[in-house]
This record gives C-alpha cells, structure tokens and sequence, in this order.
C-alpha cells in the first residue's frame, strides 16, 4: 500500500502527529483519510506510548484497530529482544476485541 499525508505536529522525542492517506487497493477497498498521532510520556522506569488514529470510518476503524493491535505486540516483541509474534495469527486473537 502506499501512504501519502503531511506531518502535523513534530515535537521529538515526545509528539508525532502525521496525516495517513491510502488509496482503495484490493487487499483494502476502503480509502483512509486519518490522522495518526503518537505521544511519548515517561512511566516510572520506561516509556508509555498513546498512539490516537482519527477521523476513521467506523467499518475501517473495525480493520485497523486489530492490526495496529498486533504491529504494537510485535514492537513490544522487538524492544524486549524476544522473537517477533506472527502477524496474522496474532491479528486473528486480537480481531475480537475490535467487534
């Protein structure tokens, strides 16, 4: 897939803010035109991330949300130095919470 969007708020290492634009493909036949913003905050000894996706469709919401869900589990894989979660098996155990 290919994204375009322009970066909205650029405040390193704590604030990145970018606009997300995908075209209807095949494999993702609802077009997104979202925000996504990724907040940085400490928390004790670590790092907590809030990451808010915006001014989605409900139905596309429903598709990413699992998605994201998955990708973050396997950042959290990488960052702890454990062999990365399968994509899509994860995605599967994941997609209910996202009804």
């Amino acid at each position: 897939m290919h994204v375009t969007g322009k970066i909205l708020v650029w405040d390193p290492p704590r604030v990145f803010e970018h606009e997300r634009r995908i075209a209807p493909t095949p494999q993702m036949p609802l077009a997104e035109d979202g925000v996504m913003r990724w907040e940085l905050q400490p928390d004790g000894d670590g790092t907590r991330l809030r990451l808010i996706h915006s001014r989605l469709a409900l139905g596309l919401a429903r598709q990413i949300a699992p998605a994201t869900h998955a990708l973050l589990d396997r950042l959290e894989d990488q960052l702890a130095g454990r062999p990365l979660s399968d994509m899509l098996k994860r995605f599967g155990e994941v997609r209910a919470h996202y009804a």
